[in-house]
């Protein structure tokens, strides 16, 4: 019964250090990763970054590194229209 009292406390404990363990994040406008480095810290499976400006989102893929960061681009101009 010991064994399983310790089991629960660190399962708890590493819930509580990763509050986004298993969650899956979009984060769109996410400009050079900030937020998006966060959210990979706090434990999400999967972080979405995504940003209007190619500039802004190459700074964010040279600070990522997390396996799990997805940056991309999507520019937006008139033709898009």
């Amino acid at each position: 019964a010991n064994n399983n009292n310790n089991n629960n406390n660190n399962n708890n404990a590493m819930n509580h250090h990763l509050p986004l363990r298993n969650k899956r994040i979009l984060d769109i406008g996410c400009g050079g990763g900030l937020l998006t480095e966060s959210f990979s810290r706090l434990g999400a499976s999967l972080v979405a970054g995504v940003d209007a400006s190619p500039k802004v989102v190459e700074v964010a893929k040279l600070h990522s590194f997390h396996d799990n960061n997805n940056l991309t681009s999507s520019e937006w101009n008139e033709s898009n229209k």
